[in-house]
C-alpha cells in the first residue's frame, strides 16, 4: 500500500493509519525499547491542532520528541511525497509547512527546524548572481544566506564537482529554481533529491 501511486481510497487510509497501533504494540514489550522511543512510535503523526492520528491528541498531549520526529516526517513526505501527491523541493516544502500548515506544530519547535534547516534548505536548486546553477549541499548556521553550494559545470565530472562555501564569495542566491524547469543534463549532474543529508549543528 504505501508503494501506491495513486490516491488512497477511504477504506486503505483507515488501513493505513493503523501502522501506528502495530508499531506501537510491537515493541511494547521489549525491554530496551525507552519509553521516550514508545512515544515516539505512537505520536509520530498527532498534530498540536488535534489533526493528527491515532488518537488526535492536541500540544502537550504529544510528547515533545514525537513532536519532532513529527515534523520531520512531514517535511520529508512534502519532498518525498505518498499516494500521488506532488513532489516539492526542500526550499518550497520548507515555505509550505510554515505557511499552509504551522498550526500543526509548536510554534517553539517549528521555529527551531525552520532556523536549522536555513532559508534554502540542504538539496534545494539554486541560480546564482553570475547565472551559474547549483545544488544546496549543506547550511551554514551562522550565515543561512550562505550555504556550500555545488557547481553544474559541464566541463568537470560531477564528482569534482566545484563546491562553493558562500561565505567567502561574493556570489550571492538569486533564486531557486523548480526542478521540474532544469534541462535534463542538469538534473543528471546536480541530482535533486538524491544527495540530502542533514547534520545539524548542536549550537545553532
Amino acid at each position: 500500500m504505501v508503494r501506491k501511486k495513486e490516491r488512497l481510497t477511504d477504506p486503505e487510509m483507515n488501513d493505513y493509519r493503523q501502522h501506528v497501533n502495530y508499531g506501537a504494540e510491537l515493541v511494547a514489550d521489549m525491554d530496551e525499547c525507552t519509553p521516550e522511543v514508545e512515544a515516539i512510535i505512537a505520536q509520530h503523526h498527532e498534530f498540536a491542532d488535534g489533526s493528527g492520528f491515532p488518537k488526535g491528541l492536541n500540544g502537550d498531549e504529544i510528547e515533545e520528541s514525537a513532536q519532532i520526529v513529527g515534523m520531520v516526517n512531514f517535511f520529508d513526505r512534502l519532498c518525498r511525497p505518498q499516494f500521488g501527491a506532488p513532489a516539492r523541493m526542500p526550499f518550497a516544502a520548507l515555505s509550505h509547512l510554515f505557511k499552509e500548515n504551522k498550526a500543526k506544530f509548536n510554534p517553539r519547535l517549528l521555529a527551531l527546524f525552520v532556523k536549522m534547516m536555513g532559508v534554502y534548505p540542504s538539496g534545494t536548486v539554486v541560480k546564482l548572481s553570475n547565472e551559474d546553477v547549483g545544488i544546496i549541499i549543506s547550511v551554514n548556521s551562522t550565515a543561512l544566506l550562505k550555504p556550500n553550494v555545488m557547481i553544474y559545470d559541464p566541463d568537470i565530472p560531477s564528482d569534482q564537482a566545484t563546491i562553493i562555501d558562500m561565505r567567502d564569495s561574493e556570489l550571492e542566491i538569486d533564486t531557486a529554481v523548480p526542478i521540474s524547469k532544469l534541462p535534463e543534463e542538469v538534473k543528471a549532474y546536480l541530482k535533486p533529491r538524491t544527495r540530502i543529508s542533514y547534520f545539524m549543528d548542536a549550537d545553532s
